[in-house]
């Protein structure tokens, strides 16, 4: 009797504990399979979009401001023909403003327009929020400075006065870029640097010619960056990712999609900083880890960011002799699909 009751009990104890075992293979296999889908599936997937997503926003950017230096460079030529056909004269205002001003209407980028010559003599005119303002000088008036026209948008002229100040266009970087540019009627961009009719950090493009006197003339579009970085701005990389733009030697000229730069006046004070000034992580830590690898390549880079894994990639912008760079960086985590991202 009680070997019969012994193994009585045997059947469920084995039942138990097949039972167990099956549903520790059961878990073990889920685990496996989880853990495989992550590694064969979600994260390929994840790093494949974030490399392309990044790759497109920054041929973006790069073809956009290739484009926009392009377009400035023909209306450059264009106006500078005006000059060698006698259109626009050091020595007409009205008819150099009929010219000039609509461009400044129509191409927002360029602030101011200077004409110049060897002699020193020069018109600028520059937009302003009510018109636009004319700085003359002629050196030939000694003691009186520049004469200063301030205009309506309509033409109307507001008023003028002579400012006691010591300008040669002679001695601007755009002056001497277009100087040293191989020959007649080639643009000549200049490295950034402040511009004296704003403050603001830009850039200019020139060209030069030689009159029928003999004389050398320069024309001369100032652009802001400021407004270069609505590129970069407007052009998101993901959810937190963004781009800037890069000199050879690490100054931004254009700003990041950051919160810190939502407004006009942030980006104008962000410009001409180093990179590292900004105080942008992702920005921060992508250069570095790019500069580590020796910039080599335009293929994406990881790097660690915040505990998470980010990629940055950077793609060169030629502008006339100088070296610029676009940099994009995403966080990998931005790119994880939608119907994998509750799986994963």
């Amino acid at each position: 009797m009680q070997r019969t009751t012994t193994s009585g009990k045997r059947p469920p104890r084995l039942a138990r504990s097949l039972l167990w075992r099956m549903s520790a293979t059961f878990i073990a296999c889920l685990l496996v399979f989880g853990t495989a889908f992550h590694f064969l599936v979600v994260a390929p997937a994840t790093q494949t979009l974030a490399r392309v997503q990044l790759d497109l926003s920054t041929r973006h950017i790069q073809s956009e401001a290739e484009r926009s230096f392009h377009r400035l460079e023909t209306q450059l030529r264009t106006a500078s023909s005006w000059g060698q056909a006698g259109r626009i004269r050091l020595d007409d205002v009205a008819g150099f403003n009929a010219l000039m001003t609509p461009l400044l209407t129509s191409d927002a980028q360029i602030s101011s327009i200077h004409l110049a010559d060897t002699d020193g003599r020069e018109i600028m005119v520059k937009r302003e929020p009510d018109g636009w303002h004319n700085r003359i000088t002629q050196p030939a008036t000694p003691n009186k400075g520049s004469h200063w026209l301030h205009w309506s948008a309509t033409g109307k002229q507001l008023d003028e006065e002579w400012k006691d100040e010591r300008y040669d266009p002679r001695t601007r970087p755009w002056f001497e870029a277009a100087q040293k540019a191989a020959g007649d009627d080639l643009p000549a961009w200049t490295a950034p640097y402040q511009l004296l009719t704003t403050g603001d950090g830009g850039i200019t493009v020139s060209t030069r010619w030689r009159g029928i006197d003999g004389k050398t003339r320069v024309l001369a579009f100032d652009v802001l960056l400021a407004d270069l970085s609505r590129l970069t701005v407007d052009t998101p990389v993901g959810e937190r990712g963004g781009s800037a733009i890069l000199t050879d030697a690490g100054e931004v000229v254009g700003v990041p999609r950051y919160p810190r730069f939502a407004n006009l006046s942030d980006r104008r004070d962000a410009v001409l900083q180093p990179a590292t000034a900004l105080n942008v992580d992702f920005l921060t830590h992508g250069y570095a880890h790019w500069l580590d690898a020796g910039q080599k390549g335009e293929s994406a880079l990881k790097f660690e960011n915040e505990n998470e894994t980010w990629l940055a990639q950077f793609v060169p912008l030629r502008l006339g002799e100088q070296q610029w760079w676009v940099g994009g960086f995403a966080r990998e985590a931005d790119f994880i699909p939608a119907r994998l991202r509750d799986v994963a």
